[in-house]
């Protein structure tokens, strides 16, 4: 099987799968309805410096990757930007929102920067030449719906990358939220993301190619960047909002009314 054989791909005929609504052998009704992003809260046109001034309420004032959800492979996110040379991961940070608070147990291994949940003068540290890079660790456990998209959009790239996961909604948010997003190329993160905008992380643990992704995030170019995030909206367009997903849930309800119907959402 595939990266794009998760069945929730089978209500776009335009990717070649089949339709929503199918009837399977034994007469059962089969629909396909994708999550989706509100587009009241994912709005495109927020002018920057209103992100910016949000962020300077949370004193952010540092580039940052936004990893979202549980801590599981924030040790492995750290890892891979301990590799990266110091010039590029000045003035750098590593932003977490769901989930605990950073601990010392995250830090395993890591030798070649120096990591900081305080960030206290933390662009003072960062202009001094001759001392090693600052990198900040921030947590906002429980951000409301406009923190998490207002953190999303000042964030050079939102990172998400489990093994396994049901849908993996982070990855569509960070697209519709028009950032730059890293995800594993495994489960159904391929269906999450689309085929053109995140970039994408094998299934193995492997350290150097996550630090090579990162090191081509913080590199990036604008004709670059501004060719994912439109490849991103593109995407969201596609798979609609919860509306639309309202209307194809209750369509399915009227038309399998009297008969054996499976839905999944």
């Amino acid at each position: 099987m595939g990266i794009w054989s998760n069945p929730i791909f089978s209500i776009w005929d335009k990717l070649g799968y089949p339709s929503s609504g199918h009837e399977e052998d034994n007469g059962t009704i089969v629909s396909t309805i994708h999550h989706a992003c509100d587009s009241r809260t994912y709005v495109r046109n927020i002018n920057a410096s209103i992100v910016q001034s949000f962020l300077e309420t949370k004193l952010i004032d540092f580039r940052y990757l936004l990893m979202v959800g549980n801590k599981r492979a924030v040790n492995e996110i750290l890892l891979a930007i301990d590799n990266i040379e110091p010039k590029l991961v000045k003035n750098f940070g590593l932003i977490s929102i769901g989930g605990r608070e950073f601990t010392a147990d995250d830090l395993n291994g890591v030798k070649h920067h120096e990591y900081s949940t305080g960030c206290l003068n933390f662009s003072e540290h960062s202009k001094d030449k001759n001392k090693n890079s600052l990198i900040c660790l921030k947590s906002f456990p429980f951000p409301n719906d406009n923190e998490k998209v207002l953190l999303m959009k000042g964030a050079l790239a939102v990172i998400y990358i489990p093994k396994y996961e049901g849908f993996g909604m982070p990855v569509l948010e960070g697209l519709c939220a028009g950032t730059i997003v890293i995800t594993r190329n495994s489960s159904s993160m391929p269906e999450a993301g689309g085929p053109d905008a995140p970039l994408y992380l094998s299934i193995n643990d492997d350290i150097n190619e996550l630090s090579t992704i990162i090191k081509f995030v913080i590199t990036m170019d604008s004709l670059e960047r501004e060719r994912r995030i439109s490849a991103g909206f593109a995407y969201a367009d596609l798979v609609g909002d919860w509306n639309r997903s309202a209307r194809q849930f209750f369509q399915h309800l009227i038309g399998t009314k009297h008969r054996h119907s499976q839905c999944y959402i």
